[in-house]
């Protein structure tokens, strides 16, 4: 699923600055723009395997980023509500290795972790309907998404069977690819892969018993990767995602996109060419992102930057209330993510609401109306905040 983007593009006469550097010089390389790293992270060098821990918000700020050949930089995060990965650079960014933000393929009893910014796979599910027991998970992206960020790949879902007696739970969903954005100052290029593929569900069927009505578990999907800078010579990079988009005013050639796979179930796979897009939106990444916090929904408070999960018997249409802050540009559009288990997945629908004249500081009420309420155990929720018209 795509959030909408707060856009903070670069100033008409920044372009013109820039243009007059590339007109003095024999290289397009000497286009330089300041896209927001502080470079406070110093210079990322990635000559063997590499893990960098992610901050809360997933911003690092590097000097500089050079991946060598053979070597994987990967990431990690702590809990489940983990952010997308976003890599900034005052200078050049060189991808001869591998950034691996893939999800990770499921197992029996389990979904698949997701890569950084998108869903884990769901667990397998058994019908309380019917009696059984329910281990579903539910599956729930990253935090919301502000300024230039997307969500990654959606996880797939687990084993279903509505009917008692299973002794085995069956088989996890594939964990969705994950999202990454990288602003590099002045090139990015490359001779490797950016990997945001999903991982693949395991084939094991919930069994035991009279356990009846099976079907197996979906893999994930491919997450969503998008690069800015002036000059992106993409000639030699292959980047495996569902979305891509890259922005640049020097752009050399472009990268190989592989196929990818959406499944409605596991025997049905179709390759799905990536969705790509290409532009010059030199989108700079703001010292201070607009923020969007769930205050209450239903009348329950949630603690400030908590997640509330409301119970099923909870009326068919009910109020949001989001803090918004940050954003004075109007109209502003106030969303809330409303996911809801079924079947050992998460349907996921966006609800909006829009503020004609922000003042930095709104509370904004999101009227939300779920489709499902006899099967949900659970409602997760996530608010975004777009700063700009919609």
């Amino acid at each position: 699923m795509h959030t909408p983007l707060s856009r903070y593009r670069i100033p008409f006469a920044a372009f013109l600055s820039a243009f007059a550097l590339l007109a003095y010089s024999p290289s397009a390389q000497a286009l330089h723009m300041d896209l927001g790293s502080d470079g406070s992270d110093g210079a990322l060098n990635v000559t063997t395997n590499t893990v960098v821990a992610l901050p809360a918000d997933g911003v690092l700020n590097y000097t500089s980023i050079n991946i060598a050949a053979g070597a994987t930089l990967s990431f990690s995060y702590v809990g489940s509500l983990h952010p997308g990965v976003v890599l900034l650079s005052t200078g050049t960014v060189v991808i001869d290795g591998t950034i691996d933000i893939s999800g990770q393929d499921g197992v029996v009893g389990a979904g698949g972790a997701a890569g950084p910014g998108g869903s884990p796979g769901g667990r397998p599910y058994i019908s309380v309907r019917n009696g059984g027991s329910v281990s579903a998970d539910p599956a729930i992206r990253a935090g919301y998404v502000n300024g230039l960020r997307n969500y990654g790949g959606a996880g797939g879902w687990g084993s279903y069977s509505n009917s008692v007696g299973c002794t085995v739970a069956g088989s996890g969903g594939g964990g969705g690819g994950g999202a990454l954005l990288i602003l590099a100052n002045d090139v990015i290029r490359g001779t490797g892969t950016i990997d945001a593929a999903p991982g693949a569900a395991s084939l094991a069927l919930p069994s035991g018993g009279s356990c009846g009505f099976r079907s197996q578990a979906t893999h994930g999907v491919a997450g969503t990767v998008r690069v800015i800078a002036p000059t992106a010579e993409l000639a030699s990079l292959s980047i495996i995602a569902d979305k891509f988009r890259v922005d640049s005013i020097d752009q050399v050639g472009l990268p190989t996109l592989p196929d990818t796979y959406h499944c409605a179930v596991v025997t049905t796979c179709v390759p799905t060419a990536a969705s790509f897009t290409a532009g010059e939106h030199l989108d700079a990444w703001p010292s201070t992102l607009p923020t969007a916090t769930i205050m209450s929904a239903a009348g329950v408070s949630v603690p400030a930057g908590g997640i509330l999960t409301v119970p099923a018997g909870t009326p068919g249409t009910f109020t949001v209330m989001v803090q918004a802050n940050g954003c004075s540009r109007s109209e502003m559009t106030v969303g809330v993510i409303v996911g809801q288990e079924e079947i050992g997945g998460l349907y996921e629908t966006t609800y909006t609401s829009v503020v004609t004249a922000p003042t930095g500081s709104d509370t904004v009420a999101v009227d939300v109306t779920p489709t499902l309420t006899a099967r949900d155990p659970t409602r997760h929720m996530d608010a975004f905040v777009h700063c700009g018209p919609f």
